[in-house]
């Protein structure tokens, strides 16, 4: 557990109408269970414990406090209030049991009747979890708040320690920089504890946030309309869900704003490309602004017009630079819609080897003229090809934002906006998350389907993949698939694991014409139907014997949960229990595995 911070170093909310809005918001989420007993890690001045316990009127709620003599003189009165509260005093870092002995002793009404076996993953809505955790008290403290979570999602899959019983609903407070581990806002910031929460999450989302990072980098980092569809079918969900967001709370996605145009046409003009507007374009436009107040006879006049040319130059090469990326990704797109054609042809009876030519031609163009332009352009511009090119595909990988695969980008609604004043300390920032299990989790379903050795197997795989993934390391499918399945060819893995067609390049098998026309997919995935005939399943999601297939040139990071536990659970029914090694997996992998972690420990000298 990430030990406790110096004094008022944890951010806690000080304002009444803020938790009343957040319980107003969360009430579908919570309500739906009774009775339901409260466990508060780290309640701090207990105004939030308070008005969740007046909301739900639990059965029990344990306040625990490790930092007590702090926050003594209002705890205490709280605890006496009602028959309810227990306030505990311990050091949670030190707790060794938190499952069946932890619960017995305060909560014994939790037990094996609290179960709800009626999905793969069991849960237990009779428990809810608070969570405030401080930050580390220093940079030399690598438990951070986001390892906690993460801590906490592995023992939701694995059914341990608080999700003994089944897995419980969890509401935590975390700072802006974890919450954006846990629920990343851009592709390739997708990594270990995204993927842990991803694999059991039925909803995971930001309840509020203090800061409205969208007019940050974040929002600059995607394109304009990936941003603005994606936000439209958040409103759509809120929506059709009846929430209601007062206007003071409204987070800057809705409606969003965009970028100025330069007052000054550039020697090599481009159209406009539409982006989001950030804090630097408010400097460019105030520089404008400021030109067009002054007249000649101002004393800084001529300062003024060279402020104002600066600022036009970098609004224009900001835009020559957004243009140009757009023109290779509508390319990179262009290729993924060729390549669907190619397995809607293979599927047709009608088709012969020679009808692929023309799209093989267009295909072939298509890529030369990416080369083209990666050979014509400088680093600074194509770096962020690959992120933009992910980010849609991810985004749309199944033709819907309801099927992305960052949960963010399936929230139900905008976070609210929290207040400067409605936090203490005020310079800190907050973000609300709440987290439930899905009992139908795709991850459990493929547990059930393995032995326990091969579950074992499957876990440390997912751990050596996810401990490999960092900002500076970057892996294809067919990196992947060759660390996990060294003697298959790309043919046979996509065979076993249909999900990952989609994804791969194709070409026809040159005895195509020999070769059946039949698909297969996996029957555990809904395939939408084919555009040319309703009732059959789009041969894009599907493997087909009669095409070569290639995951040289997609990345990893965008594969859905439900394809990597594919790979994970082919690899545990495929390897040699005495072979396996989680060390030399990672290793493989090109991640890093502390001491502790690899169960080498070292002994006495």
């Amino acid at each position: 557990m990430p030990k406790g911070g110096t004094t008022g170093k944890k951010p806690v909310f000080v304002s009444e109408s803020l938790c009343d809005d957040i319980l107003q918001r969360l009430s579908p989420y919570l309500s739906r269970n009774s009775p339901v007993d409260i466990l508060d890690l780290w309640p701090g001045p207990g105004l939030f414990s308070s008005k969740i316990n007046d909301f739900l009127k639990p059965r029990r709620h344990v306040l625990l406090e490790p930092d007590l003599k702090k926050f003594k003189d209002l705890l205490e009165p709280l605890a006496r209030s009602r028959s309810c509260y227990e306030l505990v005093s311990t050091k949670i870092q030190t707790e060794q049991d938190w499952g069946p002995e932890l619960l017995s002793k305060h909560f014994p009404e939790q037990g094996s009747l609290c179960t709800d076996n009626s999905g793969p993953l069991p849960r237990n809505d009779t428990l809810l979890v608070l969570a405030n955790p401080p930050p580390p008290t220093s940079t030399k403290d690598h438990f951070t708040v986001s390892r906690w979570f993460m801590t906490f999602m592995e023992a939701c899959l694995q059914q341990r320690q608080l999700n003994t019983y089944g897995s419980v609903r969890l509401l935590f407070s975390v700072a802006s920089k974890d919450a954006k581990t846990i629920l990343p806002t851009l592709i390739h910031e997708r990594q270990r504890p995204a993927i842990l929460t991803e694999q059991v999450a039925r909803h995971a989302f930001l309840v509020a946030v203090t800061d409205d990072s969208a007019r940050g980098d974040w929002a600059f980092q995607k394109q304009y309309d990936i941003l603005r569809d994606g936000a439209a079918r958040v409103a759509q969900r809120a929506s059709e869900a009846s929430v209601v967001t007062p206007a003071e709370r409204e987070f800057s996605l809705s409606p969003l704003e965009l970028a100025p145009e330069g007052p000054i046409v550039a020697k090599n003009p481009v159209p406009y490309e539409p982006r989001v507007k950030t804090a630097q374009h408010e400097k460019y436009i105030a520089a404008f602004q400021a030109f067009d107040n002054a007249g000649p006879e101002s004393p800084d006049y001529a300062k003024l017009v060279r402020a104002r040319g600066r600022a036009a130059t970098q609004l224009n090469s900001e835009n020559r630079q957004v243009y140009a990326r757009k023109i290779v990704v509508d390319q990179y797109a262009q290729l993924d819609e060729l390549n669907k054609s190619i397995c809607r042809l293979a599927a047709d009876p009608k088709t012969k080897l020679t009808d692929f030519d023309p799209v093989i031609k267009e295909i072939e163009a298509v890529e030369t003229s990416i080369a083209k332009w990666i050979s014509e352009h400088h680093f600074d511009i194509t770096r962020a090809v690959p992120y933009l090119v992910d980010d849609r595909l991810a985004n749309l990988h199944n033709g819907s934002f309801d099927d992305a695969v960052l949960l963010w980008d399936r929230r139900p609604f905008e976070p609210l906006l929290i207040g400067s004043e409605e936090i203490y300390p005020r310079e800190t920032s907050k973000c609300l998350l709440y987290f439930e299990a899905d009992p139908n989790a795709y991850a459990a379903r493929k547990l059930q389907q393995l032995t326990p050795e091969q579950r074992y197997i499957a876990y440390e795989a997912l751990e050596a993949y996810t401990l490999s993934l960092t900002g500076l390391q970057v892996q294809t499918v067919q990196n992947v698939t060759d660390c996990l399945f060294p003697v298959l060819t790309t043919n046979e893995i996509i065979k076993a694991i249909p999900s990952l067609a989609q994804y791969a390049s194709k070409r026809p098998k040159a005895d195509f014409d020999s070769l059946p026309k039949t698909v297969h997919h996996d029957p555990e995935y809904k395939i939408p139907p084919s555009p040319s005939s309703p009732e059959t399943p789009d041969p894009v999601y599907c493997y087909q014997e009669n095409l070569d297939y290639d995951l040289s040139s997609v990345r990893s990071r965008v594969l859905p949960i439900s394809a990597l536990w594919d790979l994970f659970a082919k690899y545990a029914t495929d390897c040699d229990p005495k072979q396996h090694s989680v060390v030399q997996l990672t290793r493989y992998f090109g991640g890093n595995v502390t001491t502790a972690r690899g169960g080498v420990w070292l002994g006495e000298e």
